[in-house]
């Protein structure tokens, strides 16, 4: 987990394709003379224009059946403008990475596949990842600044067994941030104010939040105010938003024991413990959504598509409320990446750059997945345009204070979510006292970082 805080550059950029096709030069028919009895017979080769095929998979972690959907067209969009390819679409769920991992170490893994950033690390340093560098050099058209830097800064980071090597990683599928889900229907229903007027207006703050939790949870048994599921990253977006964090800036150290982490813990732990207001911590705050049950519903754009294709109530969304130090949020990514031991690496940098075009991501994010990781006005308006929800600009408010999602480079993010996610879970249920919290959780967690 990193904290390096993105300045997000919007920046127009058309790129141009010239495509020419060179016709094949005419076969001149020639008279031979006629083979003597001791002449072998051998038939003249035909020309052909038929491409050589190459057989590529690609994989990609999908857990609904909307998403899965969704990539399924983008690869019968692929194998229309990449006849070349013979391309073989597959998905992976629960155990993606072992998986994933175990078919790396066999041989037997796919071409391409899809990593979320906190991957990126084990991947790369284990050997298993191509660098993809030489064959985005030669590509025409092809800039690191067409994507978002955020991510492009862990895609091109160098890992002390790789310096000088000018890595690329992968290119970022798709960026998303978190924004609240609403039931309309139920805001209504309560009589509360509509949280879109309110972040209008710039009223829209953890105090309000809490009023309207409440006045949702209040209007019937079995309703609730807000919900949200338990991870690393639904924990973060308080305590950012109380000014505190994870881990240091250089990943060096713990910050789960300021001040700020635990005042942003407390609100959070108050939702479910004072206030009452939100999904118990270990039932399924989306499912419970997606039932009509809560008012607010806090997730990433991944999951319009789901909301698109289930709900049957009114809903929107709107930005996260802003806490004493605003309203922080998260930038989201994941990246295609190439199998070190492909046998076919141009092909598959090919497959990767066709999936990381303007115009597959902008199919993409019509669909409801995520937005573009390309930078550019044509990208965004291809988002804003993709409805519902209406507001979509509460994803792109997102951005402006976002704390990306980071690999650990020196430290395995799994011990750190493992350890960080317990301490937090306990304090959230009130397990441990905020003393015990404070004098344990760093001093877990910095046994998994290197020493300084």
């Amino acid at each position: 987990m990193g904290f390096v805080r993105s300045l997000l550059l919007w920046v127009g950029m058309v790129l141009v394709v010239a495509c020419a096709k060179i016709s094949p030069t005419p076969t001149v028919a020639t008279v031979t003379a006629a083979p003597t009895k001791t002449q072998a017979i051998v038939p003249t080769a035909i020309p052909t224009d038929t491409p050589t095929i190459t057989p590529l998979r690609w994989r990609i972690l999908s857990n609904n059946s909307a998403e899965t959907a969704i990539f399924s067209n983008v690869a019968d969009q692929i194998r229309s403008t990449h006849p070349q390819f013979d391309l073989t679409f597959e998905t992976g769920a629960d155990d993606y990475y072992s998986t994933l991992w175990a078919e790396l170490e066999a041989g037997t893994a796919p071409d391409v596949f899809w990593l979320p950033a906190t991957k990126l690390s084990d991947f790369v340093q284990s050997g298993h990842l191509q660098n993809l560098r030489d064959a985005a050099n030669a590509t025409a058209g092809y800039n690191d600044a067409l994507f978002y830097p955020g991510p492009m800064f862990h895609l091109t980071f160098t890992p002390t067994a790789e310096k000088d090597r000018d890595p690329l990683w992968g290119l970022p599928r798709t960026i998303s941030t978190f924004a609240l889900y609403l039931n309309l229907d139920l805001l209504a229903e309560a009589q509360a104010p509509d949280p879109r007027a309110l972040a209008f207006s710039n009223r829209w703050d953890w105090a309000a939040f809490r009023d309207i939790t409440q006045q949702v949870t209040d209007l019937r048994e079995t309703t609730i105010g807000y919900g949200q599921n338990s991870w690393w990253g639904t924990h973060g977006a308080w305590i950012f938003g109380a000014g505190g964090g994870y881990l240091n800036m250089d990943r060096s150290g713990c910050v789960l024991n300021s001040a700020e982490s635990l005042a942003g813990l407390d609100f959070e732990r108050s939702l479910y413990d004072d206030l009452r207001v939100s999904v118990p911590l270990d039932d399924s705050a989306s499912s419970e959504f997606l039932n009509g049950n809560v008012g607010l519903y806090l997730d990433g754009r991944w999951f319009t598509s789901t909301m698109r294709k289930q709900a049957d109530f009114a809903w929107d969304v709107v930005a996260l409320p802003e806490g004493d130090a605003g309203a922080f949020n998260w930038l989201f990514w994941g990246a295609y990446v190439v199998n070190a031991h492909t046998e076919h690496p141009q092909e598959a940098w090919e497959l990767v750059w066709a999936l990381s075009s303007a115009e597959i991501q902008q199919y993409v994010t019509a669909a409801g997945i995520n937005l573009p990781s390309r930078v550019g006005a044509d990208n965004i308006q291809a988002f804003l345009d993709s409805i519902p929800p209406t507001n979509n600009a509460a994803f792109l408010a997102g951005l402006d204070n976002s704390v990306v999602e980071a690999p650990l480079w020196n430290a395995d993010f799994a011990a750190v979510d493992d350890i960080s996610q317990q301490y937090v879970e306990q304090y959230l249920r009130g397990e441990i006292t905020p003393s015990a919290f404070q004098e344990g959780v760093c001093r877990a967690v910095e046994t998994t970082l290197p020493n300084p």
